[in-house]
């Protein structure tokens, strides 16, 4: 400890001074120390040597790369995004300093919005262990973000950083998410998708078949929001299929779709919700629905999806027997009449309860023993 208490922070020369390599090894081996439990060394901005310490880790936070490439022992750094990485690590760890908890957390936020990729994800690992570390002030929280919310007012204004940097809010910060938002979001995807669309129907009439491509890209970043938002009820659910089913079937793609995963991992904090609207008649009936039933129960993470149909064994038998299906209550209690289907459609429906009680049996051998109906 005695040995190390010179080197956390280092006492005897700046650390600028250092070579590049050393930089990086002293700002790890500060973060390590301090963020042992309990803590090997803490920073006391008191100290000369350790406010000096601090005011680099800053400086190199938040100076671009010009500025820092005017200081000899950058000048030849070609990369330094490590350096920048290992400065956010230990200017993290320093969320036992009240006086500097607002100044840091500006910071990291800041760094959360870096263009480069390797230096947003640390930012988004560092401003969680930072807020893991206190209870933050949320008026602060919302005052950074009014701005960036700001920007969602017009959909051409989405692009897949924003959208990346509204990922890493939603999984920090996800109480500042409304259901208001997540409507707006819904409207945007809607934009985007009609512009997928058209752009892909221009691109073929001129011979190219990948059209569409950077606006799809967009819109499946914006539909893989929807499961880090806890305010993204299961209401949305029916809303979500029709937008994403829809493009698909205009598109013409089905399982290279781009939009096809992150509709899955919002539906699987609802497998139940979900399965209940896609086996109602009005979509039973429809292959492509059913294909994507088919496709999340055939997904290697669709053990949700098959659970939650092991429990509906009632609906697949009225769909095999051509009984209803629906969700609606003055249906079921015979006040209202059920949705009309003609033979080929109950064809369909029935060919499709038979095909998921199949892969059932395969996925989930145990389950069809235990059926006695």
């Amino acid at each position: 400890k005695d040995v190390l208490a010179d080197m956390i922070p280092p006492k005897k020369h700046l650390l600028r001074h250092q070579p590049v390599n050393a930089q990086i090894g002293l700002m790890d081996g500060n973060t390590f120390c301090t963020t042992l439990s309990p803590r090997l060394f803490t920073i006391d901005l008191k100290v000369m040597e350790h406010k000096v310490f601090f005011t680099e880790l800053l400086a190199l936070c938040e100076q671009d790369d010009a500025n820092l490439q005017k200081l000899p022992c950058y000048k030849n750094v070609i990369n330094l995004v490590p350096l920048r990485q290992s400065a956010l690590r230990a200017l993290a760890a320093c969320h036992y300093m009240p006086e500097c908890r607002d100044k840091i957390f500006n910071v990291l936020y800041k760094s959360l919005q870096s263009t480069t990729a390797e230096i947003a994800e640390t930012s988004f690992e560092c401003m969680r262990s930072f807020i893991a570390g206190f209870q933050i002030d949320m008026e602060m929280v919302h005052q950074v973000m009014r701005q960036l919310l700001l920007n969602l007012g017009d959909y051409r204004n989405l692009n897949l950083s924003l959208i990346q940097r509204l990922a890493y809010l939603a999984q920090l910060f996800s109480n500042v998410f409304s259901e208001k938002l997540c409507e707006q979001l819904l409207q945007h995807l809607k934009k985007w998708l009609e512009v997928a669309i058209v752009t892909q129907k221009q691109a073929s009439a001129g011979g190219n078949k990948a059209g569409g491509q950077e606006q799809l890209k967009v819109a499946a970043a914006i539909v893989d929001l929807f499961h880090r938002i806890p305010t993204a009820t299961a209401r949305f659910i029916e809303l979500l299929c029709k937008l994403v089913l829809t493009t698909e079937r205009a598109l013409a793609v089905e399982p290279g779709s781009l939009l096809r995963d992150p509709l899955r991992r919002y539906l699987g904090r609802f497998p139940s919700e979900t399965l209940d609207i896609f086996l109602q008649e009005q979509y039973a009936k429809d292959g492509q629905w059913s294909r994507y039933v088919e496709f999340l129960l055939q997904h290697k993470e669709g053990d949700v999806f098959r659970s939650a149909l092991q429990g509906k064994t009632e609906k697949l038998i009225a769909m095999m027997t051509g009984n209803t299906t629906s969700t609606n209550q003055l249906v079921q209690l015979g006040i209202q009449q059920a949705p009309v289907t003609n033979a080929a459609e109950k064809a369909e429906i029935q060919f499709w309860a038979i095909r998921f009680t199949f892969i059932l049996t395969k996925r989930c051998p145990a389950w069809i023993a235990g059926q006695q109906q």
